[in-house]
């Protein structure tokens, strides 16, 4: 009895140390690899390989900017490279809007880089801010003419730096000039406003180019005037035509005024509008357009 006990212990002893001999194989498998993963040089970086996600022909940073700021070596390990820092490092451009990095085996690393672009500039810290969409400043700049973004006027930001956002909290001036950037780039027309100004939110002001002067008043149904305003632009008006768009009261006024003439806010004119937009485009004086009272462009409005 007593023998076949001690047969069975040796026996368990030998499964186990042919289980303790298997992992250890395993393990020195492993090693091995790992060894070979980390210094052979067949994995080291020998380039970076830069993809555009957006769709624009002219780029602000270079590829060469770009993978100087992921701070990858070249010949250096591809799997010693951390990715998120890589990330993180391209995201410290003021111009980048996304970085996505990944490794190509077996030695090279991608980078799918989105470039923000500068859509406005605004007066701060004693010159201008170009900034993105969102309202991150992307650079400081001297003359805002010399850039095709439009000027955002009626405030002035404070203590803001290169690469941040300008916070809106406590800045409703700022705020609404976002969201009519937001509104006017949905309806196609960011990229031919010259300026807006919402100094006063009773009584803001944008202007088309040169010719188109708009008066949106207060913030209401912004969504739906702007809308309307581009559907009156593109159907009734001509483009060589200098007029004011005057929607501060419920029917939207539109009127003719010399081109040498600057457009001034007449406001008796939102208060009684006497006629309607040419849809010829003529130099006959414009006035009243009305979502709820014009043909076509009214009930399409309505829908909206």
């Amino acid at each position: 009895m007593k023998q076949t006990r001690t047969s069975q212990n040796q026996a368990r002893r030998k499964r186990a140390l042919k289980r303790r001999l298997q992992i250890f194989a395993i393990l020195a498998v492993l090693l091995g690899i790992a060894a070979f993963i980390f210094f052979a040089p067949f994995f080291n970086i020998s380039g970076v390989v830069i993809v555009r996600s957006d769709i624009y022909s002219e780029h602000k940073i270079s590829d060469d900017e770009i993978i100087a700021a992921s701070g990858i070596q070249i010949g250096k390990n591809i799997f010693a490279t951390d990715i998120s820092k890589v990330e993180k490092a391209i995201m410290s451009i003021p111009y980048a809007k996304s970085a996505e990095a990944r490794r190509v085996f077996p030695n090279k690393i991608k980078i799918v880089f989105g470039e923000a672009q500068s859509v406005a500039c605004v007066s701060c810290n004693e010159g201008f801010a170009l900034i993105s969409m969102d309202g991150r400043i992307l650079e400081m700049i001297e003359n805002p003419d010399d850039y095709n973004a439009t000027l955002l006027e009626g405030f002035d930001i404070v203590e803001a730096k290169v690469g941040e956002q300008i916070p809106t909290d406590g800045n409703p001036v700022f705020a609404m000039a976002l969201n009519l950037m937001e509104l006017l780039d949905e309806n196609d027309l960011l990229g031919k406003t010259a300026s807006i100004d919402t100094s006063d939110l009773n009584n803001m002001e944008i202007m088309l180019g040169d010719r188109m002067q708009i008066l949106l008043g207060d913030g209401d149904d912004l969504d739906y005037r702007i809308k309307f305003i581009k559907k009156v632009i593109d159907e009734k008006l001509s483009p060589y035509e200098s007029v004011t768009l005057d929607y501060r009261a419920a029917d939207l006024s539109v009127r003719s005024y010399k081109p040498e003439e600057k457009p001034t806010a007449d406001p008796e004119s939102s208060e009684n509008p006497e006629s309607s937009a040419d849809p010829e485009g003529s130099e006959e004086p414009n006035s009243s357009e009305s979502p709820e009272s014009t043909d076509e462009g009214g009930a399409e409005g309505e829908d909206e």
